[in-house]
């Protein structure tokens, strides 16, 4: 024990004395000492404080799910650019590039994504609300999550064996069958962030998303489909004019983060994670589990930042699903930033989209040791939490994905397995500095050896796919097959299965998908879900119609999974239902519907009541300070007249937000600051804002800051 303690006091005394300011990162001075003073270096600027899931915990559970993003967009976006304001100012001072603008806004997590000489790096240290300048480090060609051994990724001979069937992984989890009743996974969007996409294959042009918001000539296209691999961009779109104004120009299909272009670099890996999600058939061997989906493409072949971006974007576009077989293990050099990725899948929680994303092939490697062997995001915590996850935390927007290999149905050696930690962060010592103290999980926390039965740890993955033996769209004739493997083809295989499920029914929020697929997988081990107890998803899901039910979905076991959660439905129930061999069914598994989006204390787990009791609320307003616009939320326990007014300090009524009559709920309303009928030019300064209804009455105060 004396040993360890030395050994990590070593390591912090190594840490502090590279550091010339304790803003900046480790791996950044050391990388900062290696060049000379005009090399820019790439970096990620963390700023002391962003928003995390408390800040939308009164968003309804019955939000449409674009409301809830719309939402949580706006407010994250409001946040940063009040938040940054003076760091951006600095930035755009400086015209290192002879461009307008030399940095990208990460307002996912409240960062700032550019790259800079050392000297305005130790400059940057001035500002009050930095919290740590990190290194942008480039891991590439390590990133994917796929076997080696794949034939096609090591440029040999297709697989042309299959033709004329659905590929070993879609006969496995018989999603054919669900096909057989219409559905293909229509309306569904899917982005896809990997190292690159062959996306005129044709197999799979017909499945890509094509950004209108781009389209110049309004001929209602972005890609000319032609025959065999001769599809292009339509020409007329590409103006190097940003359309849309989400900051990419001429984004026709997605986005090259690695190359920040429109054109997006081909890849093998890519190509044939995307073909499993969207690949149709038109060559003979059909890949893609949900082949009526769209996928947005988002290139990354290197960094963290890159990742943050596309996730990002993906939120951006109105993706329904992020899926990517691309991860960052703890043994890459500098050791990737776990708390960073986890803020960005926790906003995407909140918006109420789901992540599926690979969790390495480091099973028994180790290099990779429990409770260190599931990589980032894939070890982010999931949307819910499983019964046998007795040690109960926080959750998160990630469903890792195990490998199964698709011809014996067994758990491949190589897929990796937990428990992982999100507490005990001496493991990594000072390299990831800072900790986000909203991360440090503790009951997530584990040690190695356990020395207590209840550090079990987070249990990951969540569920397994069919990986390893399955068949997917190759590069390497352009338009033939291959074999692929590992995580990374578990990955999209999940990632299909969510997109039929949300094509039934597009209200499903994260915590409703990850449950369904939790309770229904088959199991792959001992019962229950942990260490190596994984689970397979079976999605032998046949589509039903069934009298006024909908939503209905039969295994192998004559189960049909009733996910009824609209807008319309506040009940929300996700229901088990038998057959019998007359074909009549019998409920015999109920549970209720959430009562909260998530838990956001420590060792809080998700809880359903049936009943939904409130009680009168008048939140915080956020941002605060702010200018000129803020928000603010309260909860109205009964029907009646609600007030909601502006005071300045002298008592003096500034603006009427709302005055009439409401129906018990969950409420937001805005405040701008430069609205003509709040008062045009009122000053920076304390304001006050007060409720009343049915004899509850609060006030709170607020900061115009201009």
């Amino acid at each position: 024990m004396k040993k360890l303690f030395f050994t990590f006091l070593i390591i912090i005394c190594t840490y502090y004395a590279y550091c010339d300011s304790p803003k900046i990162h480790f791996d950044l001075q050391k990388k900062m000492n290696e060049v000379n003073d005009v090399t820019l270096i790439p970096i990620i600027i963390l700023f002391k404080n962003h928003l995390s899931l408390k800040d939308f915990s009164e968003i309804s559970y019955d939000t449409p799910r674009q409301e809830r993003r719309n939402i949580v967009i706006k407010r994250l976006q409001g946040y940063a650019n009040n938040y940054q304001r003076n760091v951006r100012d600095f930035l755009n001072t400086k015209s290192l590039r002879n461009q307008k603008d030399n940095y990208e806004i990460l307002w996912l997590t409240n960062s700032i994504v550019t790259s800079l000489p050392a000297s305005d790096i130790n400059e940057l240290t001035k500002f009050d609300n930095i919290e740590m300048i990190c290194y942008d480090a480039s891991y590439p060609g390590e990133l994917p999550d796929s076997m080696m051994s794949d034939i096609f990724l090591l440029g040999g001979s297709e697989n042309q064996s299959i033709n004329g069937s659905p590929e070993p992984g879609i006969i496995l989890m018989k999603a054919d069958q669900v096909w057989t009743f219409g559905n293909k996974g229509k309306g569904v969007l899917v982005a896809n962030a990997d190292d690159g996409f062959w996306w005129k294959h044709p197999d799979l042009v017909h499945g890509i998303w094509q950004n209108l918001g781009e389209d110049a000539n309004h001929n209602g296209k972005t890609i000319d489909i032609q025959s065999g691999t001769n599809s292009v961009f339509d020409a007329g779109d590409i103006n190097g004019i940003d359309d849309d104004g989400n900051g990419k120009i001429d984004d026709l299909i997605g986005w090259d983060f690695t190359t920040g272009n429109y054109n997006i670099t081909t890849s093998q890996h890519g190509s044939a994670t995307l073909g499993l999600v969207i690949g149709d058939g038109t060559g003979g061997t059909e890949t893609g589990v949900a082949p009526e989906s769209k996928c947005i493409l988002m290139r990354n072949n290197s960094g963290e930042a890159e990742q943050l971006l596309a996730f990002q974007y993906a939120l951006q576009m109105g993706a329904d699903v992020i899926t990517s077989s691309l991860s960052f293990k703890w043994y890459f050099s500098p050791k990737p930033d776990y708390s960073l990725m986890r803020l960005a899948t926790d906003m995407s929680l909140a918006a109420g989209t789901v992540h599926t994303n690979s969790t390495s092939n480091d099973g028994g490697n180790s290099a990779a040791p429990v409770p260190l062997n599931i990589a980032t995001v894939g070890n982010c915590p999931p949307p819910w939490l499983h019964p046998d996850q007795i040690k109960r935390g926080n959750l998160s927007g990630v469903i890792g994905v195990g490998n199964v290999d698709c011809l014996s149905d067994i758990i491949v050696s190589s897929s990796p397995y937990g428990p992982s930690t999100w507490g005990n962060w001496a493991l990594w010592g000072p390299y990831t500095y800072p900790i986000d103290l909203n991360h440090k999980d503790y009951a997530y926390s584990r040690t190695d050896p356990v020395e207590l039965p209840d550090s079990m740890g987070l249990l990951k993955p969540d569920v397994s796919a069919p990986g390893n033996s399955s068949v997917s769209t190759s590069v390497s004739s352009g338009s033939g097959y291959g074999p692929f493997s590992g995580t990374s083809s578990a990955t999209p295989h999940t990632a299909g299965c969510i997109a039929l499920m949300l094509s039934i029914n597009p209200e499903m929020l994260p915590q409703d998908i990850d449950k369904v697929l939790e309770l229904t997988s088959i199991e792959k081990g001992a019962p229950g879900k942990g260490d190596v107890k994984l689970r397979s998803i079976p999605f032998s899901n046949t589509l039903l119609s069934f009298d006024s039910l909908k939503f209905k979905f039969l295994d192998t076991s004559r189960t049909i999974i009733l996910a009824a959660r609209t807008a319309a439905s506040v009940s929300s129930n996700i229901l088990l239902f038998d057959i019998n061999d007359t074909n009549q069914v019998a409920a015999y598994y109920t549970t209720k519907p959430f009562n909260v989006n998530f838990p956001f204390t420590q060792a809080l787990s998700v809880k359903f009541s049936a009943t939904n009791e409130m009680t009168y609320s008048l939140a915080q307003n956020y941002p605060n300070p702010f200018n000129p616009v803020t928000i603010i939320n309260y909860t109205i326990a009964k029907d009646g007249i609600v007030k909601i007014k502006i005071y300045d300090v002298m008592g003096k009524e500034v603006a009427v937000l709302v005055n009439g009559f409401k129906t018990k709920g969950n409420y937001q309303v805005e405040f701008d600051a430069n609205d003509n009928r709040a008062g045009a030019g009122i000053p920076s300064g304390v304001y006050f804002y007060k409720i009343e209804s049915e004899g509850f009455s609060e006030i709170k105060r607020m900061i115009l800051l201009k």
